[in-house]
């Protein structure tokens, strides 16, 4: 990364630490995440899903530098759609630095409507109904992350994977997500999940 001295006049600075601060980022993160994206021309509160931070159970987990993306689509998994705004799953640390990255960067993203279900219920148990609806209505306006509806086809191949998973973590709603990711061709999948390495997929971060 290279280094560059930009002069701000100091209310100017106090506010955007200020600010920065608010979202649990450095000065310098905000700096990069906003040139970043009036580079791609895009206002970075265009998408109201990717402008959501808010998170239950404290603040998010500060990430220094967001990792690198593969170029291409991703799948979004349930856990990591949990764990974007639960400060209290066990890998919200570990997958906030894939969620940076994507804010940041903005690749394609999709998901299933299960993983979304699956998402919703299971931050309204951990967290508050409220809490989860307003994720929920927030997701559904995303402009960033498309929720592909799986065929007939899709359905069937999914029986195909759950045969194949021969212990008693066999989840049929993964096996919908591993053939839509199948179908998509996606470059990655954003989880924290063992299943998806056992599938043969990329996992991210």
């Amino acid at each position: 990364m290279d280094r560059t001295t930009i002069l701000l006049p100091p209310d100017l600075r106090e506010r955007a630490a200020r600010h920065a601060k608010a979202q649990g980022k450095s000065l310098a993160e905000l700096i990069r995440d906003q040139l970043a994206a009036v580079v791609a021309g895009e206002d970075p509160t265009d998408d109201p899903w990717l402008a959501d931070t808010a998170i239950h159970g404290g603040p998010a987990t500060l990430v220094p530098e967001p990792p690198p993306l593969p170029s291409g689509t991703l799948f979004v998994a349930a856990d990591a759609l949990v764990a974007r705004h639960w400060r209290g799953h066990p890998d919200h640390p570990r997958l906030q630095r894939a969620w940076a990255a994507v804010v940041l960067r903005r690749p394609a993203l999709i998901t299933t409507p299960t993983e979304v279900a699956t998402a919703l219920t299971d931050l309204a148990r951990r967290t508050d109904p409220a809490f989860a609806a307003e994720r929920g209505r927030r997701l559904a306006l995303a402009k960033h992350l498309t929720v592909v509806i799986p065929s007939a086809d899709d359905q069937q191949a999914a029986l195909d994977w759950l045969a194949r998973w021969r212990d008693a973590t066999a989840d049929h709603a993964t096996c919908l997500a591993f053939t839509v990711a199948t179908r998509e061709r996606v470059a990655g999948v954003i989880t924290a999940a063992d299943p998806y390495r056992w599938a043969g997929f990329r996992v991210l971060p």
